[in-house]
């Protein structure tokens, strides 16, 4: 497809100057870690191995976790219940019901889960250089305590971050147009000055063009419905170097 380019090129609207970075499958692997903590509990627990492989069992899980997910944006469910539901769910996939079994299930996971936590191939290089040139913040939804520990463990990110916005510290998720104005209003910037960087087309895409926000989208591939909804796209931390970078650092 056609490569767009960052709206800050137009002499006519103002220069970016302050970065928000989406942090799971942006910054760091979500994905990855994801998968790795469910190998783990495919090994271990009887009631899993009923899926015919790991791979189906990781492709349910993200499947049903997505909507979860959803649901607890839209405040359908609250925290606990979005916890546990995704592996009740899960569960029932393979005929089991057991609320016992589903909450320690979502007590292991996010404990296994801590363990394969790891920046996106080029993603830290990109985090520490753009933060040398602009200021930066992170944007993310998620559980509070594990968000925090992940920004703890890369010291990079608790470091460089003059603004961390956590969904569940502020009461809205992504892409609720209240968290988008607080995050503004914490940088000091006003919303045409601001570029988020972040994977998620609900979420990130369009939460941060409704917010009035500049957006370069991280993603694989485009469907032809989402053409031009992002001001750019890059599909690597590498595409990002080479194309939107040098942009940024000469405004």
């Amino acid at each position: 497809m056609p490569r767009q380019f960052l709206i800050v090129l137009s002499p006519l609207l103002t220069p970016i100057s302050f970065v928000y970075f989406d942090l799971d499958d942006t910054l760091l692997d979500h994905r990855g870690a994801e998968k790795l903590a469910l190998r783990r509990m495919y090994e271990t627990i009887p009631e899993l191995q009923r899926f015919d492989n790991l791979e189906q069992l990781q492709s349910i899980y993200h499947q049903i976790n997505t909507k979860v997910w959803i649901q607890y944006a839209d405040a359908v469910i609250n925290k606990d219940s979005a916890r546990v539901l995704r592996f009740t769910n899960l569960l029932l996939d393979v005929g089991v019901s057991d609320d016992n079994l589903s909450d320690n299930l979502g007590h292991l996971y996010l404990k296994l889960y801590a363990n394969y936590w790891k920046w996106m191939d080029g993603a830290q290089e990109m985090f520490v250089r753009v933060a040398s040139h602009l200021k930066v913040g992170i944007l993310t939804n998620g559980f509070a305590e594990v968000q925090r520990q992940k920004i703890s463990q890369f010291s990079e990110l608790s470091r460089l971050a003059s603004c961390i916005v956590i969904s569940e510290e502020t009461g809205f998720m992504k892409p609720d147009p209240r968290i988008f104005d607080y995050a503004t209003r914490e940088s000091g910037f006003n919303a045409n000055e601001i570029l988020f960087v972040g994977d998620s087309l609900r979420s990130d895409v369009r939460g941060g063009k409704n917010a009035g926000w500049t957006v370069a989208w991280l993603v694989d591939e485009i469907k032809p419905n989402e053409r031009n909804i992002a001001d750019v796209t890059f599909s690597s931390w590498q595409e990002f170097e080479g194309e939107i970078l040098p942009i940024l650092v000469s405004s």
